[in-house]
């Protein structure tokens, strides 16, 4: 197990088009998931698919940050980031908001892809995109978002961090893939 109760494997990318798997692992009992991108300069996005993740609080929200120093910190000013989507409202905030009432019971948490665009473009705004989610509501339907969001400045994002609004990410997998 690693640091923080992350497990983190990484694999070698592939070398022509389409997406290659950078790192994947577990991820339980801890405050957040960080994960560099200080290896990965040479693609041009990234896809993040989170599978089965359960917050340690119940009600609670998935917060995606981004860091322009490798992850040593994380940008979260009142307004570093834009989001829009079904379950946000056109906001300026701390982080970037996801599913506003997530359940941590054995039948709920959520699974989720996060495409990021931009990452390492100084001369640009970070954009997080496409990102579809999907979760259990406490009757057990199902319900789905997208959201749209960016970092309100450019920068050369090198680092992302999901964490829980409340609380720590009790267990869950993820995948992170490079765009080349």
């Amino acid at each position: 197990m690693g640091i923080g109760g992350v497990d983190q494997h990484t694999a070698a990318p592939a070398s022509s088009g389409g997406l290659a798997l950078l790192t994947s692992g577990t991820v339980s009992a801890a405050a957040a998931l960080d994960i560099p991108l200080t290896a990965y300069t040479a693609y041009e996005g990234f896809l993040f698919v989170l599978r089965e993740f359960i917050p340690a609080t119940d009600n609670t929200a998935l917060w995606i940050r981004f860091s322009t120093d490798g992850g040593s910190s994380f940008d979260a000013g009142a307004s570093d980031y834009t989001a829009r989507g079904p379950e946000v409202a056109p906001t300026t905030a701390a982080q970037i908001s996801i599913l506003i009432t997530l359940g941590n019971g054995a039948a709920e948490g959520m699974d989720t892809e996060v495409r990021i665009l931009n990452a390492g473009t100084a001369a640009q705004k970070t954009r997080l995109f496409s990102l579809s989610s999907g979760y259990r509501a406490d009757d057990g339907s199902p319900i789905g978002t997208n959201v749209y969001a960016y970092r309100n400045t450019a920068q050369d994002t090198d680092a992302v961090r999901f964490l829980f609004s409340s609380g720590n990410i009790a267990s869950g997998k993820y995948a992170v893939y490079g765009y080349v």
